[in-house]
């Protein structure tokens, strides 16, 4: 009889140990929490990472940033990586970026999550702002808080269902709409927050420094001096650079602001050019290689506005030849004529070696024949106002202002 009973309580005892392994392989789980590293200088980042178990058919809720307290608050958002089994079941790690405010030993904030029924069609880890951070009134980033409040706020916890300070999975908590959901909690570790400021450095009379000294004897002369040097061409540097970029910018304003310029501005040009050639007078100062030459130079210039192709690199034949093929322009072969003896003046010297009266007829028929090649140019140019080239190129340029 008594070995029947022992059979009994064992049969009962084993089936109460299935049922309550098989409750917790159904509930969320805490498998480990570290933190790296756990001795860190006054403002250095350190990490707590945090390893969870979601069972299948599972989900968990993580709060974004931890709420500050103990002197350590969460310097960014929380880190997630998961990874699903074949079970269906989820492996979370959660890595929080922590810094601390307050020398000596320390805890990292407690972390709660909860695990409920996971959604059709839902992530199975969803990253949450916790509530305490939107009623905190002074915000996430106070963090010197005095030991009387610390107190009240772990009061005020554990009167709470399922105690935060515990470090244990909580009571089921009862959401309307999604059900009973499994709280989690991961109590704070340690970390111990040293000074940058170690005590031998104190004992050697470190101390700041006053204000006379900031500019004073200790500084490198030899380097003050180099950089002021640098800082000097770096500054004329920029300045001119700075000037070329506003001239540049200007011009381009003037430009851009300026009309387009018509046929009868280049003719206009044209004609003021050659009477200033005649009233210089080269060709009556025994220099009829410089009136022919520039005056060739002037009629040249105004027609390679009418096509780019006409430049001055064009030999006079050649540019006879270009304005012979483009029907529309006035007497061509008169102007010809006029160009190719300004080609051989231009190898000529001066007149004046040949004295006495014949010299002076020499110079008299040199200077009436460059007047008489001068009429030629300046009406072969004035005549182009009548031309069809000249009144297509201008209503072309015209139209395209407009």
């Amino acid at each position: 009889m008594k070995i029947r009973v022992g059979w009994l309580a064992a049969f009962a005892w084993a089936g109460g140990f299935a049922s309550s392994v098989s409750a917790l392989q159904n509930r969320a789980a805490v498998r480990a929490v570290r933190v790296s590293p756990d001795t860190v200088q006054l403002g250095d980042p350190f990490t707590l990472r945090a390893s969870v178990y979601v069972p299948p058919g599972r989900d968990l809720r993580v709060p974004a940033t931890l709420f500050p307290e103990w002197g350590v608050e969460s310097l960014a958002p929380v880190r997630t990586e998961s990874v699903e089994a074949e079970d269906g079941s989820v492996q979370v790690v959660l890595e929080y970026d922590l810094i601390p405010f307050e020398i000596g030993l320390a805890a990292t904030p407690q972390l709660e999550m909860t695990s409920g029924a996971a959604a059709p069609g839902e992530d199975r880890v969803r990253v949450e702002d916790g509530p305490e951070e939107r009623a905190d009134p002074m915000g996430p980033g106070n963090t010197q808080n005095t030991q009387n409040t610390q107190n009240t706020q772990n009061e005020a916890r554990a009167g709470q269902p399922g105690g935060r300070d515990s470090g244990q999975s909580g009571a089921d908590t009862d959401d309307a709409d999604e059900g009973p959901r499994d709280r989690l909690v991961v109590a704070g570790r340690r970390v111990f927050v040293t000074s940058p400021v170690l005590l031998d450095d104190i004992a050697r009379g470190l101390r700041p420094r006053p204000p006379a000294d900031v500019v004073g004897s200790s500084w490198n002369l030899p380097a003050v001096l180099g950089a002021s040097v640098l800082s000097l061409l770096l500054l004329g540097v920029v300045t001119v650079q700075t000037r070329e970029w506003l001239a540049a910018r200007a011009a381009a304003v003037i430009r851009a602001e300026a009309p387009p310029e018509t046929p009868q501005v280049w003719r206009g040009r044209a004609l003021a050019q050659l009477d200033l050639l005649l009233a210089r007078g080269d060709h009556r100062a025994g220099w009829p290689r410089d009136f022919y030459e520039d005056a060739s130079e002037v009629v040249r210039e105004y027609v390679e506005h009418f096509d780019t192709a006409w430049n001055r690199s064009w030999t006079s034949t050649e540019l006879m030849r270009g304005l012979s093929g483009e029907s529309g322009w006035p007497d061509v072969e008169a102007l010809g004529r006029v160009m190719k003896r300004a080609e051989v003046a231009k190898f000529a010297g001066a007149i004046g070696a040949v004295a006495g009266a014949e010299g002076a007829a020499v110079r008299a028929e040199a200077e009436a024949a460059a007047e008489h090649d001068w009429r030629e140019m300046r009406g072969w140019v004035d005549a182009t106002g009548q031309s069809p080239v000249f009144a297509r190129l201008r209503d072309t340029i015209l139209a395209e202002s407009e």
